[in-house]
């Protein structure tokens, strides 16, 4: 028998580990965004009870008889944590998987963050409604009129002429406007969120995958995170529908109804980025909306198999998403992520995905829309 018992009981620790870090970090997550806290506290967390009902059950007569309760303990009570935490009561801790999800990807670990999609059910169902282009979404042609008004677009300021460059001031003061804030409630008294911007007259933004990636439908989840789309103007979005997402880029398309728009940004061509040139970045950084940091394109890099912009911008969770600006006022790439992990990142190695590979999401036949959230966040909305 113990042939086969010590065998199952080795390969039930090994596979359950990892997910057992994962959950109680993300549990910790709620409370803290320190890396360093997370990894420590889940550590501590994830050893101690089951050692400390090893040791209750080991005879004090003969210790010798116990020797195999803490293997014991740690294979039941950490099959046991995954049980109930990645299966019976997903719908009440997915926030926190997802959350998770947004802070593992902002901190270069992308291969985590896929692992987290997926045990988290990241399969987007086939919505049910189809908000056509110019068109509001159950309420007729998108100039009727409604509680918030008719849409109305501001003039899209111009780009600098070729040869021409614009001081950090002016592209904010031209282009702030069209930057958004992403929010949404993450867990127990926890929020988290990101950063998007405008591209069209439609009320398209462009943001990370990962940003939104708590709000996409799955089959069999019985519900998930609600997105708010907050203006300059201090405004926020009556309605938001993601269009379109693509996991692999890390790139999505959402789009908001029923407020007055900001002017589309303008997209550069990849060829337009040289190595060396500066640029400017607007975003939210741990929910500071609209931070203007700048940098320079340190590389045209492939890395783990994709095409990056490699930038010394400085990036922080919350700027995922937003748009970075070469200084004629065109975006050239969407801030994506910091190269490292918690334990090995160098300063100022960030990533944002080129331009054209946002112009080909956008170009793209879309699926039918969802409506995943709009109005403001219940309370202050805090970071």
């Amino acid at each position: 028998m113990s042939a086969i018992y010590t065998p199952l009981k080795l390969l039930t620790i090994l596979a359950s580990a990892p997910l057992v870090f994962f959950g109680l970090s993300a549990v910790v997550g709620s409370f803290t965004e320190n890396m360093w806290a997370k990894a420590g506290i889940a550590i501590v967390a994830m050893f101690a009870l089951p050692l400390f009902i090893a040791d209750r059950m080991i005879p004090d007569d003969d210790p010798q008889k116990g020797s195999g309760l803490p293997t014991d303990a740690l294979s039941l009570v950490w099959l046991l944590f995954v049980v109930l935490f990645f299966g019976l009561g997903i719908s009440f801790t997915r926030p926190m998987v997802m959350s998770e999800v947004s802070a593992l990807s902002d901190h270069g670990f992308a291969n985590s963050a896929r692992v987290g999609h997926w045990i988290a059910g990241d399969a987007p169902k086939a919505p049910s409604t189809v908000p056509a282009v110019g068109e509001t979404p159950d309420a007729g042609p998108a100039d009727a009129t409604n509680d918030a008004g008719p849409p109305d677009t501001a003039p899209a300021p111009e780009v600098a002429e070729e040869g021409q460059e614009l001081a950090p001031d002016v592209i904010f003061e031209r282009w702030a406007p069209s930057v958004v804030s992403i929010q949404f409630a993450a867990g127990p008294g926890g929020a988290g969120g990101g950063t998007g911007f405008v591209v069209n007259d439609d009320g398209l933004i462009a943001t990370n995958h990962h940003v939104v990636a708590g709000s996409i439908p799955r089959e069999g989840a019985s519900g998930t995170i609600s997105l708010h789309v907050k203006l300059k103007s201090g405004s926020f979005a009556p309605e938001v529908w993601l269009i379109d997402h693509d996991e692999e880029r890390d790139l999505a398309l959402l789009r908001i109804v029923g407020a007055a728009l900001p002017a589309p940004t303008q997209l550069a061509d990849a060829d337009a980025i040289r190595v060396g040139q500066r640029a400017i970045s607007i975003g939210n950084p741990l929910g500071l909306e609209h931070t203007l940091t700048d940098g320079l394109v340190s590389s045209r890099r492939v890395y783990q198999g994709k095409r990056y912009i490699q930038m010394s911008v400085p990036v922080s969770p919350g700027n995922s998403g937003g748009p970075l600006f070469d200084l004629r006022g065109r975006v050239i790439g969407v801030t994506t992520a910091q190269i490292g992990s918690g334990f090995s990142r160098a300063q100022n190695l960030n990533l944002a995905v080129p331009a054209d590979d946002l112009q080909a999401l956008i170009d793209k036949e879309h699926p039918e829309a969802v409506r995943v959230g709009g109005g403001p966040m219940n309370g202050t909305g805090a970071w």
